[in-house]
């Protein structure tokens, strides 16, 4: 009888229903991450959502991890907008730039 019991939770997973996003061929699925987390006109372009697509399941995680393409740039992005003029010349001057972003860093 506690052979019964031991079975019922791995019956119950089995016959749970796939999710939809699920039943998308891994190839397709690369597709449209791949689309998404490279720079295109509809995302936005300040934006790279590999880390945000890796962190949604375990499947999603393991292609992206698996797929180069996804992890072949990065941009850090160290505050400012590239398009204000302050934020040029804070990258002209490293000190300029320490002390307007190290006070947001202490408690």
């Amino acid at each position: 009888m506690s052979n019964c019991y031991i079975s019922l939770p791995s019956q119950s997973r089995m016959l749970q229903p796939i999710s939809p996003i699920n039943r998308i061929p891994n190839e397709l699925l690369v597709t449209i991450l791949t689309y998404t987390c490279t720079k295109n006109s509809i995302v936005d372009p300040k934006r790279r959502y590999s880390m945000h697509v890796s962190a949604v399941c375990s499947l999603w995680r393991e292609l992206a991890l698996s797929y180069p393409t996804l992890w072949s740039q990065f941009e850090v992005f160290l505050g400012g907008d590239p398009e204000d003029s302050d934020y040029e010349s804070d990258a002209d001057d490293p000190s300029r730039t320490f002390q307007t972003t190290a006070p947001q860093c202490e408690d």
